[in-house]
């Protein structure tokens, strides 16, 4: 495994307020411990498939820097490949191999293992500040994005019980293409105003709106 990559950012300059700026990244990343190792509470197992990695990254912004009002949107797309996402929890009734070859019925801790898993990030950003007054500001934020799942990974599993399993068992390709990742909102917004007086204190208030914020999924079930 190798890190390795590169970045860069262009600016390209309309006028004195006005400013396109491009950045992107493209790099490969080795995996951490808690993704090479299943479980390293119970065994050494490997998780399967491992491999880099690969970040493709890149966002186009507009500026504009008033005196009044300071504007900025901006375009972002973000392309993940070979990631490994890890569960666990308690499965009640499970079927497992044994160590004699035969299939049996068990209560166990089970670890639940997606690897070559690809995920695409793309949206939209918006942030304006308006100068209402020489001591109001209003302020509003907006970002409008899809995250998603961009391919069929399999999925392995294994169990704590060492006497009841050996290695990983692979159940094949989880159904999950276009499904919405988990666990962040993927549209956000925000609207807000602050008071500056004169005599050196301000106050200050803003709404906060979430929306589109999905479960988590049983990639087992989708096998």
């Amino acid at each position: 495994f190798l890190n390795a990559g590169m970045k860069g950012k262009v600016t390209y300059k309309i006028n004195g307020k006005n400013f396109l700026v491009y950045s992107g990244a493209y790099f490969s990343s080795a995996p951490t411990l808690n993704e090479i190792f299943i479980n390293p509470r119970v065994s050494n197992i490997v998780t399967p498939e491992l491999e880099n990695q690969i970040v493709n990254s890149n966002e186009l912004s507009y500026f504009l820097r008033g005196q009044i009002l300071k504007l900025r949107i901006s375009g972002y797309w973000t392309d993940l490949q070979n990631t490994v996402e890890i569960s666990r929890y308690y499965s009640e009734g499970i079927e497992l191999l044994g160590q004699s070859g035969n299939t049996n019925s068990n209560d166990a801790f089970i670890t639940e293992v997606m690897s070559g898993v690809d995920k695409r990030y793309k949206g939209l950003e918006f942030g304006a500040d308006l100068k209402v007054s020489p001591t109001i500001n209003l302020n509003a934020v907006a970002s409008i994005g899809e995250y998603t799942y961009r391919n069929n990974p399999n999925v392995y599993y294994t169990a704590d019980n060492e006497s009841i399993t050996q290695g990983f068992s692979g159940l094949g390709k989880a159904q999950i293409e276009g499904y919405k990742v988990a666990g962040t909102p993927q549209k956000a917004f925000s609207l807000g105003f602050k008071y500056n007086s004169p005599k050196y204190w301000w106050f200050g208030a803003s709404g906060n709106y979430l929306m589109d914020q999905y479960l988590d999924f049983s990639a087992i079930t989708r096998t």
